[in-house]
């Protein structure tokens, strides 16, 4: 073929490829580099950009080594324009980490578009000074254990309640998550709240210390609401929902909704630790006024605190609390689980420290939110499901 036969394309790359127009386009390179590293009196920002332009054009193509070369001698320019610190932190891993390394900065934005390209990008942004929350939560959306460790050793940064979210659900399988969990500022009573069934009884002892709460100014404040939404016709179930969660009152009741006195709730509860089986979990859920489900799950937590918070929210006295192990025990058989006597000087502790009021808080929290939703839809929140152990109690306030 002649060379007249040749397209501008062909030509440019025989070009590109002899030594000596490659020996010249790294030449190029470079120069244009130590352009743009020339203090801002030497250079002015529109020369800088059209340097810019001119680097990132002529950098198309090249080898990797040439790239992190002039990723290495760039990333200690502190005025680098955006353009260029893009193009250098969307690189592979082993070139953008001159840049993400440094104390170059780099915009939001890039972050973020940088955190998409790999585990190792995003291992070197969550260590940089200029993180910022939202770039945590772009980072915390890969659900990556090692991240999300990094990220509770960020202290100048709001965690975000989508980040939390994810922590929270990832802290079940990793006790370093529940460490640095339970000393954000950030976590609130709900997150702590759904973390606690698997979290030790050093970390449960934590938690129901710091969400202590008292809800006598919320409860004076909504009273005259009960009235108004339990006697409507048609009562909005979101409406009855927050004020089961606030309401200071309950009394035991049976499955027809007839009150139960504490003799036999002491009973039910000592033959339910004994063996909980479906059919007590159902009763005493009934006589605590929260779902099987949540009653089972107490029943058969393998520490007991959420059995203490259950008891202590009934209304047990300390000592019908202290002789129920003992009545378990007489109800046992040889396969049954009974707390150990040590433990059940740990629950006598709990359940000393908790309030009644504070407990009922707890066990509602358990019951209202079962598990955490990073996103609760508008159909869902309009119209919530009713328990059939939630339809006894709320009608029979």
């Amino acid at each position: 073929m002649s060379q007249t036969a040749l397209s501008a394309a062909d030509i440019l790359e025989q070009a590109s490829a002899t030594p000596s127009a490659v020996t010249t386009r790294k030449t190029l390179i470079r120069r244009l580099a130590d352009i743009l590293a020339l203090p801002a009196e030497r250079l002015g920002w529109n020369e800088r950009a059209f340097t810019t332009d001119l680097l990132i054009t002529t950098l198309t193509g090249m080898e990797a080594d040439v790239v992190a070369e002039v990723a290495e001698r760039l990333s200690r320019v502190a005025d680098l324009p955006q353009i260029m610190v893009r193009y250098l932190a969307l690189q592979p891993a082993d070139i953008a980490k001159a840049l993400l390394m440094s104390a170059t900065p780099v915009g939001e934005t890039i972050l973020a578009e940088a955190a998409h390209i790999s585990p190792e990008h995003r291992m070197m942004i969550v260590d940089r000074d200029d993180l910022t929350s939202g770039v945590a939560e772009v980072l915390a959306s890969y659900d990556e254990i090692a991240l999300f460790q990094r990220l509770l050793r960020c202290r100048d940064i709001n965690l975000t309640e989508q980040t939390l979210v994810r922590m929270v659900l990832q802290s079940q399988n990793d006790m370093e998550l529940r460490e640095g969990l339970i000393r954000r500022p950030e976590l609130r009573p709900e997150h702590g709240f759904v973390m606690f069934w698997w979290l030790s009884s050093a970390h449960r002892k934590v938690i129901l210390s710091r969400f202590s709460l008292d809800r006598t100014v919320i409860q004076d404040a909504l009273q005259s609401l009960f009235a108004e939404a339990y006697g409507a016709d048609y009562p909005d179930p979101v409406v009855l929902k927050a004020l089961k969660l606030i309401d200071r009152r309950h009394r035991p009741r049976g499955r027809n909704g007839e009150v139960v006195g504490m003799d036999v709730v002491e009973r039910t509860l000592a033959a339910a630790l004994a063996g909980p089986s479906e059919d007590l979990s159902e009763v005493v859920g009934l006589i605590a006024g929260i779902s099987t489900e949540t009653a089972k799950r107490a029943l058969n937590d393998p520490m007991g605190e959420p059995f203490a918070v259950l008891c202590k929210s009934i209304g047990l006295s300390r000592k019908a609390f202290s002789a129920l192990f003992e009545n378990a025990e007489a109800m046992a058989d040889a396969d049954s689980r009974v707390i150990g006597v040590e433990r059940q000087e740990d629950l006598l502790a709990v359940f000393d420290t908790l309030s009644r009021d504070y407990a009922r808080t707890i066990l509602r929290y358990w019951d209202w939110r079962k598990e955490l939703q990073a996103v609760v839809s508008v159909e869902s929140t309009a119209t919530p499901t009713v328990t059939e152990g939630e339809a006894t109690y709320l009608g029979a306030v």
